[in-house]
Protein backbone atom coordinates (compact mmCIF):
# COMPACT_ATOMS: atom_id res chain seq x y z
CA UNK A 1 0.00 0.00 0.00
CA UNK A 2 2.89 2.55 0.70
CA UNK A 3 4.74 1.58 -2.41
CA UNK A 4 1.25 2.15 -4.41
CA UNK A 5 0.92 5.98 -2.32
CA UNK A 6 4.62 6.77 -3.13
CA UNK A 7 4.26 5.70 -7.15
CA UNK A 8 0.92 8.10 -6.80
CA UNK A 9 2.89 10.50 -5.92
CA UNK A 10 5.48 10.50 -7.65
CA UNK A 11 3.61 10.43 -10.92
CA UNK A 12 1.88 13.07 -9.85
CA UNK A 13 4.50 15.28 -9.03
CA UNK A 14 5.72 14.26 -12.46
CA UNK A 15 2.41 15.39 -14.36
CA UNK A 16 2.96 18.87 -12.32
CA UNK A 17 5.83 19.89 -13.88
CA UNK A 18 5.51 18.47 -16.98
CA UNK A 19 2.25 20.66 -17.08
CA UNK A 20 3.85 23.56 -15.83
CA UNK A 21 6.10 23.36 -18.60
CA UNK A 22 3.52 22.80 -20.96
CA UNK A 23 1.89 25.88 -20.46
CA UNK A 24 4.78 27.63 -21.36
CA UNK A 25 5.80 25.62 -24.32
CA UNK A 26 2.10 24.33 -25.34
CA UNK A 27 2.43 26.01 -29.01
CA UNK A 28 5.79 24.34 -29.65
CA UNK A 29 4.55 20.82 -28.46
CA UNK A 30 2.95 18.25 -30.82
CA UNK A 31 -1.06 17.96 -28.95
CA UNK A 32 -0.80 14.39 -28.95
CA UNK A 33 1.73 15.22 -25.58
CA UNK A 34 -0.84 17.45 -23.66
CA UNK A 35 -3.35 14.88 -24.47
CA UNK A 36 -1.02 11.63 -23.48
CA UNK A 37 -0.84 13.72 -19.93
CA UNK A 38 -4.52 13.94 -19.52
CA UNK A 39 -5.02 9.84 -20.63
CA UNK A 40 -1.95 9.45 -17.77
CA UNK A 41 -3.45 11.49 -14.89
CA UNK A 42 -7.10 10.21 -14.96
CA UNK A 43 -5.23 6.32 -15.30
CA UNK A 44 -3.48 7.13 -12.51
CA UNK A 45 -5.96 8.36 -10.46
CA UNK A 46 -7.83 5.50 -11.40
CA UNK A 47 -10.15 6.19 -14.16
CA UNK A 48 -8.89 3.72 -16.76
CA UNK A 49 -12.38 3.93 -18.73
CA UNK A 50 -12.07 7.94 -18.75
CA UNK A 51 -8.10 7.64 -19.71
CA UNK A 52 -8.99 5.70 -23.03
CA UNK A 53 -11.69 8.31 -23.80
CA UNK A 54 -9.22 11.66 -23.08
CA UNK A 55 -6.99 9.82 -26.04
CA UNK A 56 -9.92 8.72 -27.96
CA UNK A 57 -11.29 12.79 -27.87
CA UNK A 58 -7.73 14.16 -27.84
CA UNK A 59 -8.54 16.26 -24.60
CA UNK A 60 -5.64 18.86 -24.50
CA UNK A 61 -4.00 20.01 -20.78
CA UNK A 62 -3.20 23.05 -23.40
CA UNK A 63 -6.44 24.27 -22.15
CA UNK A 64 -7.67 24.90 -18.39
CA UNK A 65 -10.13 22.49 -17.80
CA UNK A 66 -12.55 20.90 -14.99
CA UNK A 67 -13.55 17.12 -15.10
CA UNK A 68 -15.98 15.83 -12.71
CA UNK A 69 -15.41 12.06 -12.82
CA UNK A 70 -17.42 8.97 -12.42
CA UNK A 71 -15.20 5.43 -11.61
CA UNK A 72 -15.34 3.02 -14.36
CA UNK A 73 -17.66 0.45 -12.06
CA UNK A 74 -20.57 3.30 -11.86
CA UNK A 75 -19.97 3.54 -16.38
CA UNK A 76 -20.53 -0.28 -16.56
CA UNK A 77 -24.25 0.77 -15.67
CA UNK A 78 -24.77 2.13 -18.60
CA UNK A 79 -23.39 0.12 -21.50
CA UNK A 80 -25.11 1.95 -24.10
CA UNK A 81 -23.29 4.82 -23.13
CA UNK A 82 -20.75 6.78 -25.18
CA UNK A 83 -17.80 6.96 -23.08
CA UNK A 84 -16.10 9.50 -24.95
CA UNK A 85 -19.04 11.64 -25.36
CA UNK A 86 -19.55 11.25 -21.54
CA UNK A 87 -16.40 12.71 -20.83
CA UNK A 88 -16.83 15.72 -22.75
CA UNK A 89 -19.94 16.26 -21.26
CA UNK A 90 -18.12 15.79 -17.49
CA UNK A 91 -15.58 18.28 -18.32
CA UNK A 92 -15.85 22.03 -18.21
CA UNK A 93 -14.07 25.09 -19.72
CA UNK A 94 -11.82 26.67 -17.43
CA UNK A 95 -11.30 25.93 -13.11
CA UNK A 96 -13.99 25.26 -11.03
CA UNK A 97 -12.44 24.12 -7.34
CA UNK A 98 -14.91 23.13 -4.89
CA UNK A 99 -15.13 26.34 -3.30
CA UNK A 100 -15.83 28.29 -5.97
CA UNK A 101 -19.10 25.75 -7.05
CA UNK A 102 -20.01 26.15 -3.82
CA UNK A 103 -20.21 29.89 -4.11
CA UNK A 104 -22.19 29.63 -7.43
CA UNK A 105 -26.32 30.36 -7.26
CA UNK A 106 -28.62 27.03 -6.84
CA UNK A 107 -29.23 25.53 -10.38
CA UNK A 108 -26.04 27.56 -12.29
CA UNK A 109 -25.96 26.27 -15.53
CA UNK A 110 -22.12 25.82 -17.16
CA UNK A 111 -21.96 24.95 -20.48
CA UNK A 112 -19.14 21.53 -21.08
CA UNK A 113 -16.91 21.05 -23.99
CA UNK A 114 -19.53 19.52 -25.21
CA UNK A 115 -21.30 21.62 -27.65
CA UNK A 116 -24.69 23.26 -26.37
CA UNK A 117 -24.78 20.72 -23.30
CA UNK A 118 -25.14 22.14 -19.88
CA UNK A 119 -24.61 21.26 -16.49
CA UNK A 120 -26.60 22.31 -13.74
CA UNK A 121 -24.28 22.95 -9.94
CA UNK A 122 -26.39 22.90 -7.17
CA UNK A 123 -25.55 22.71 -3.48
CA UNK A 124 -27.41 21.87 -0.34
CA UNK A 125 -28.45 24.51 1.64
CA UNK A 126 -27.61 22.66 5.08
CA UNK A 127 -24.04 23.09 6.84
CA UNK A 128 -21.43 25.84 6.38
CA UNK A 129 -21.00 27.45 3.03
CA UNK A 130 -17.24 26.06 3.28
CA UNK A 131 -19.18 22.35 3.81
CA UNK A 132 -21.72 22.17 2.01
CA UNK A 133 -22.46 19.00 -0.52
CA UNK A 134 -22.02 19.99 -4.09
CA UNK A 135 -23.83 18.14 -7.08
CA UNK A 136 -24.21 18.28 -10.85
CA UNK A 137 -27.54 17.33 -12.29
CA UNK A 138 -28.38 15.69 -9.03
CA UNK A 139 -24.93 13.71 -9.04
CA UNK A 140 -22.85 14.49 -5.63
CA UNK A 141 -19.20 15.40 -5.64
CA UNK A 142 -17.96 12.72 -3.19
CA UNK A 143 -14.02 13.25 -4.00
CA UNK A 144 -13.66 17.31 -4.59
CA UNK A 145 -10.16 18.55 -5.50
CA UNK A 146 -9.05 14.87 -6.29
CA UNK A 147 -6.55 16.83 -8.85
CA UNK A 148 -5.75 20.31 -9.52
CA UNK A 149 -2.25 21.42 -10.96
CA UNK A 150 -3.62 24.83 -12.01
CA UNK A 151 -4.50 23.61 -15.52
CA UNK A 152 -6.52 20.86 -14.68
CA UNK A 153 -9.18 19.99 -11.89
CA UNK A 154 -10.39 16.92 -11.28
CA UNK A 155 -13.78 15.69 -8.98
CA UNK A 156 -14.68 12.13 -8.49
CA UNK A 157 -18.10 12.16 -8.14
CA UNK A 158 -21.09 9.45 -7.29
CA UNK A 159 -22.11 7.51 -9.99
CA UNK A 160 -22.51 9.66 -13.54
CA UNK A 161 -24.85 12.23 -15.67
CA UNK A 162 -26.84 10.64 -18.18
CA UNK A 163 -26.38 11.96 -21.68
CA UNK A 164 -27.35 15.66 -21.52
CA UNK A 165 -29.91 16.78 -23.48
CA UNK A 166 -29.77 19.25 -26.44
CA UNK A 167 -32.00 21.70 -24.29
CA UNK A 168 -30.02 21.13 -20.88
CA UNK A 169 -28.86 24.77 -21.06
CA UNK A 170 -32.29 26.30 -21.47
CA UNK A 171 -33.11 27.57 -17.90
CA UNK A 172 -36.61 26.24 -16.99
CA UNK A 173 -37.56 29.60 -16.04
CA UNK A 174 -37.86 30.86 -19.31
CA UNK A 175 -39.16 28.11 -21.54
CA UNK A 176 -40.96 29.93 -24.52
CA UNK A 177 -44.61 28.18 -23.50
CA UNK A 178 -47.49 29.77 -25.35
CA UNK A 179 -49.59 31.67 -23.01
CA UNK A 180 -52.91 30.07 -22.46
CA UNK A 181 -56.13 32.18 -21.81
CA UNK A 182 -57.86 31.88 -18.78
CA UNK A 183 -60.44 29.19 -18.58
CA UNK A 184 -63.44 32.46 -18.37
CA UNK A 185 -61.84 34.34 -21.38
CA UNK A 186 -63.81 33.30 -23.93
CA UNK A 187 -67.49 33.96 -21.93
CA UNK A 188 -66.09 37.34 -20.83
CA UNK A 189 -64.84 37.98 -24.63
CA UNK A 190 -68.36 37.06 -25.93
CA UNK A 191 -70.22 38.79 -23.56
CA UNK A 192 -68.27 42.40 -24.17
CA UNK A 193 -69.39 41.64 -27.60
CA UNK A 194 -72.94 41.01 -27.33
CA UNK A 195 -73.10 43.88 -24.99
CA UNK A 196 -71.48 46.35 -27.40
CA UNK A 197 -73.01 44.80 -30.70
CA UNK A 198 -75.27 47.14 -32.74
CA UNK A 199 -76.40 44.37 -35.03
CA UNK A 200 -80.47 44.41 -34.08
CA UNK A 201 -81.03 41.57 -36.15
CA UNK A 202 -78.15 39.11 -34.17
CA UNK A 203 -79.77 40.72 -30.67
CA UNK A 204 -83.85 40.41 -31.16
CA UNK A 205 -82.74 36.70 -32.46
CA UNK A 206 -80.72 35.75 -29.10
CA UNK A 207 -83.83 37.45 -27.47
CA UNK A 208 -86.21 35.29 -29.65
CA UNK A 209 -84.38 32.10 -28.43
CA UNK A 210 -85.35 32.91 -25.23
CA UNK A 211 -81.68 33.26 -23.76
CA UNK A 212 -81.33 34.42 -20.19
CA UNK A 213 -77.62 35.24 -20.18
CA UNK A 214 -74.96 35.52 -23.14
CA UNK A 215 -73.31 32.53 -21.84
CA UNK A 216 -76.65 30.67 -23.68
CA UNK A 217 -75.60 31.56 -26.75
CA UNK A 218 -73.59 28.41 -27.43
CA UNK A 219 -76.15 26.04 -27.01
CA UNK A 220 -78.46 25.77 -30.33
CA UNK A 221 -81.04 27.76 -31.79
CA UNK A 222 -83.92 27.30 -33.81
CA UNK A 223 -86.24 29.58 -36.88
Amino acid sequence: MATANLLLFLVLIIAFIFTTATAALAPSLPPSTTTSLVAAILSTLGFQDLAAAAAAINLSAAIPATIFAPTDFSLLTCPSCSVPLLLQEHSLPGLYPIQFLRTLDFGTKIESLATNRCLTITASSSGFPTTRKVFINGVEITKPDLFYNGLLIIHGIQGFVSHLSPFSCRSTTSLDLPEQPPPMAAFSIMRSMLKDAHDDVAYQRIQHCGFGNASQVFGACGP
